[in-house]
């Protein structure tokens, strides 16, 4: 899957959703509570929850340098569907609003919006590229309980503003496990794949910035940008407060790893935190 051209990505996430019929994301492999709560909520309720976490992660997707940092996850949602969230770690969608639209048992699709940095922001002037604004998107997402403990997930999102064009898919699979009273693990396996104008966005170096910087001009490929895996240890202590532990590790492909800007195609990230529920 070399290539991928921009015209065969929609066909890959429909093909995938046929199969899959799912979505999730990190957040949903740090917080494995939530992934039911849009489901079959009584009128007037919500769901509310806050989690902070120590975590040491890569400068930017393809550094070799690594740095610690307190990050954020938070979460309101309520009876009639909508939902608004913060995921101060995720570079492309930092930040939600969306609405859940299926009433249907094991089954939650809906749409979203918001907005989140491209990886660029993450990278000095010193080391070839200056900071980029904030990216708005659009999308929707679709995700499907195969079994109790076994989820697969899609999520589609098209940027806009200063990158409009770009569009990606998160595709996920998720399994979960009960290792003692309270206690869950959860591992998950994914890809993302993208088009040409976002793959260029995040990893591509045009002309004037290698006049600028120094760095050989590169255009990426579309297609599979990079393949992760994750592992969570999820310890309710009561109802309100649990205990999330999270490695994550991400490869990227050839499709984009050719810029002077990627370092290190393997990445890692450890987050450790807590979490509470209103």
């Amino acid at each position: 899957m070399k290539k991928l051209l921009v015209s065969t990505l929609p066909f890959a996430l429909i093909a995938f959703c046929a199969i899959a019929q799912a979505q999730t994301n990190l957040s949903d492999t740090m917080f494995t509570g939530t992934l039911d709560s849009s489901v079959s909520m009584p009128d007037s309720s919500k769901d509310n929850y806050v989690g902070a976490y120590l975590a040491a992660v890569p400068k930017y997707q393809g550094s070799d340098h690594m740095k610690a940092e307190l990050v954020l996850d938070a979460q309101q949602e309520w009876s009639n569907g909508v939902f608004l969230s913060v995921d101060s770690w995720k570079p492309y969608d930092t930040y939600q609003l969306g609405m859940h639209l299926s009433s249907v048992q094991n089954v939650d699709y809906g749409v979203m919006l918001g907005a989140g940095q491209n990886r660029a922001a993450f990278i000095t002037d010193s080391q070839g590229n200056a900071n980029k604004d904030w990216m708005p998107f659009i999308g929707g997402f679709f995700k499907y309980k195969l079994a109790e403990d076994i989820q697969l997930s899609s999520e589609l999102l098209y940027t806009m503003g200063q990158f409009k064009g770009g569009a990606y898919a998160d595709l996920n699979a998720i399994k979960s496990f009960s290792v003692a009273d309270h206690q869950t693990l959860t591992l998950s396996v994914g890809t993302i794949l993208g088009n040409r104008d976002f793959a260029t966005s995040q990893f591509g170096i045009s002309p004037q910035q290698s006049i600028d910087y120094g760095y050989p001009t590169y255009t990426p490929t579309a297609g599979v940008e990079d393949v992760h895996a994750g592992v969570n240890w999820h310890w309710n202590f009561n109802s309100a407060w649990s205990l999330n532990s999270s490695i994550y590790a991400s490869h990227l492909t050839s499709n984009v790893s050719g810029t002077k800007q990627v370092q290190n195609e393997n990445n890692g990230s450890l987050f450790v935190g807590l979490a509470y529920r209103f």
